[in-house]
């Protein structure tokens, strides 16, 4: 994560909603560690700074359902893109609902984190 709260990629130069969104999940588990809470705190802000008019954020991770049996999904080249056909799926989600479920829940998560540090930091002091 970078210093401003965003995890960034070759694919997501400019931040990744869905991986911010995971590494909060891990950061939530860290809060109580030097420089935890702070961390987690920068992370929730960059994910509220960039949600979309519309309560969602943009796509950033597609949703790939692979056959039951496949071993190495790398390898299957016979995806059918959103939902067309049958069989094998990725959906590119351009409305970015696989994303804003994702980004909802880590929010949930590191919101009540962040509440529960909060709350036993005061009964220490």
């Amino acid at each position: 994560m970078d210093p401003d709260g965003v995890v960034r990629s070759a694919l997501q130069p400019d931040g990744s909603p869905f991986a911010t969104a995971w590494c909060l999940r891990l950061l939530a588990l860290a809060a109580d560690e030097p420089g935890g809470r702070e961390r987690l705190e920068r992370g929730l802000g960059w994910l509220l700074q960039h949600q979309r008019a519309d309560g969602s954020w943009w796509p950033s991770a597609p949703l790939q359902i692979p056959p039951i049996d496949l071993v190495d999904p790398e390898q299957h080249e016979e995806w059918i893109f959103n939902g067309q056909g049958g069989g094998t799926i990725r959906f590119d989600q351009e409305q970015g609902v696989f994303t804003t479920a994702t980004v909802l829940e880590a929010l949930r998560i590191a919101s009540a984190r962040l509440a529960e540090a909060r709350g036993a930091g005061r009964g220490t002091s």
